[in-house]
């Protein structure tokens, strides 16, 4: 916020430097945030010339195709993902539900197995 032009030649002398405290104090998260956008640029540049240089490294026995579009940024909806994989495969709430106690059983026996072998 701009100092009103009443509060400049009117008001309190001391008013002068809090206003200029607060213009410098945005001034400073401006850029630090422009700062860390360019970084974050030039982050992504680095990706994708790593990206490019490990497609075409001379010593590679196959040679990959670059990207066709560019690398999705945006955090995925890991719940919404999850529910379509169950879609696609075929399985109904309740048989996931005894997949995933299966899978959380042969765990804990492949844990008890492990801390029995372990002192061998």
């Amino acid at each position: 916020m701009d100092m009103p032009y009443d509060v400049f030649w009117h008001g309190d002398p001391m008013l002068y430097y809090n206003y200029l405290e607060a213009y410098e104090q945005r001034q400073k998260a401006k850029n630090e945030i422009f700062i860390n956008q360019e970084n974050f640029k030039a982050w992504l540049q680095g990706m994708y010339i790593d990206y490019a240089l490990a497609c075409n490294h001379p010593l590679a026995k196959q040679k990959k195709p670059y990207l066709d579009k560019p690398i999705e940024l945006k955090k995925p909806d890991i719940e919404k993902e999850e529910k379509e994989e169950i879609k696609e495969s075929g399985l109904t709430e309740k048989q996931e539900q005894a997949a995933i106690a299966q899978f959380m059983a042969f765990g804990k026996l492949a844990d008890a197995f492990n801390a029995q072998n372990k002192g061998k």
